[in-house]
């Protein structure tokens, strides 16, 4: 990769939440559900099964 994603992300305006290698990682904004790194999978599942089951 010629950049960091995480470099990018924040010189064009975003709010970057990371944590440690490998920790699970999940960030819910509006309907925008996403994880660090496949430690997160889970947490991810659950959050979409939350979202869906709120509707």
């Amino acid at each position: 990769m010629p950049f960091a994603l995480e470099t990018e992300l924040i010189k064009s305006g975003a709010k970057f939440v990371g944590k440690d290698n490998w920790e699970s990682n999940v960030v819910i904004d509006g309907n925008l559900i996403t994880g660090q790194n496949p430690a997160s999978a889970h947490g991810v599942g659950v959050a979409i099964s939350e979202r869906l089951s709120s509707k």
